[in-house]
């Protein structure tokens, strides 16, 4: 097995490390440099305690190199070995010396006349990386490595998908929309409800409609474009308004992702579906004396759900979306 070191050097003024590995010709090669100024805290540190510092923020920073290697720590800190040996050590110590744990090492004591090199890095603390050509070897490797490329593309993958999910906390980025219904017939033919629920606010707006089509979908969130924009992306169901030409059409001349997930997958649009399990029990409730005037209290309704605290977010979408609060003339 090739050998790796870290040399270790600390002072008052900053602490320095060198990774070295040995190469094909049988000479240790530097493969990363680190350095850190002290701050005015560990400025007051004794020698061996800067020691042990300097060994855990350089372990911490090689670690993707030698973590389940053997490797020696090379320092010219002889108070170091010691105050490994010891028993009892303070609490600061301590807790550094748990950290090693993790680590297969063995511990060189070397004169400060060899350590010339990560002295000038403790001296003069800067943060750099090698550049020399057992780096580019590595890269070269890596990249040839058909085990890495894959993984370097689930990785891609994984930060694409959180990216994604990181829009939802932007107001007016993500919409998740749907359709409720058929309620009782009005005097206006309303027969259904088109639910639209911001993402990240929670802002919700409901929209009666006449039937359950792109037709009815696209008008309202025209509407809704007068003043608001575009989404970044609508998550739909794949209901057959959502599936259409006519609405995919409209998501794609508007830069809109369009997102269809499984009609009747709970997690995949369930904001919608919360609101539609609120929405059926008070509008029935509202509307006893007569089912079919269900229609002139979701104005109300939408107004009470936006002015009224979510759970999840500790404030009510209208707050979130605008900056104040609801200004009603009851107390909802």
């Amino acid at each position: 097995m090739e050998e790796k070191q870290n040399c270790i050097d600390a002072c008052k003024q900053g602490y320095g490390a060198i990774l070295l590995q040995e190469a094909e010709d049988g000479k240790l090669h530097p493969v990363y440099y680190m350095s850190k100024k002290t701050n005015t805290a560990e400025e007051k540190y004794d020698s061996y305690e800067l020691e042990v510092l300097a060994i855990i923020n350089a372990l911490k920073k090689f670690r993707v190199y030698i973590l389940g290697q053997h490797f020696k720590i090379v320092t010219d800190c002889s108070a170091f070995q010691k105050t490994m040996q010891k028993k009892e050590l303070i609490t600061r110590i301590a807790r550094w010396v748990l950290q090693l744990e993790e680590f297969d090492y063995e511990i060189e004591h070397r004169a400060g006349s060899r350590m010339k090199h990560v002295d000038a890095l403790s001296r003069y603390p800067v943060m750099m990386v090698c550049n020399d050509t057992l780096t580019s070897k590595l890269k070269n490797a890596q990249e040839e490595d058909d085990n890495i490329q894959t993984l370097k593309s689930l990785l891609e993958k994984q930060e694409s998908e959180e990216f994604l999910s990181e829009m939802e906390s932007i107001p007016l980025s993500t919409y998740h929309v749907d359709f409720i219904g058929p309620l009782p017939s009005t005097n206006k033919s309303y027969q259904h409800i088109f639910t639209v629920v911001d993402a990240f606010t929670k802002f919700t707006w409901l929209c009666p409609v006449k039937t359950v089509s792109a037709e009815s979908a696209l008008e309202k969130l025209k509407q809704q474009q007068k003043t608001f924009g575009n989404p970044i992306r609508i998550i739909s169901d794949r209901g057959s308004a959502f599936t259409s030409k006519l609405f995919n059409d409209y998501c794609d001349e508007e830069n809109i992702q369009h997102i269809q997930i499984a009609t009747g997958v709970l997690r995949g649009n369930g904001q919608v579906e919360r609101i539609h399990r609120t929405l059926i029990p008070v509008l029935t409730k509202l509307s006893l004396d007569d089912s079919t005037k269900w229609y002139k209290y979701v104005d109300r309704l939408q107004r009470i759900l936006n002015s009224t605290i979510s759970r999840s977010t500790k404030w009510t979408p209208f707050e979130l979306l605008v900056g104040i609060k609801m200004r009603n003339k009851e107390d909802i």
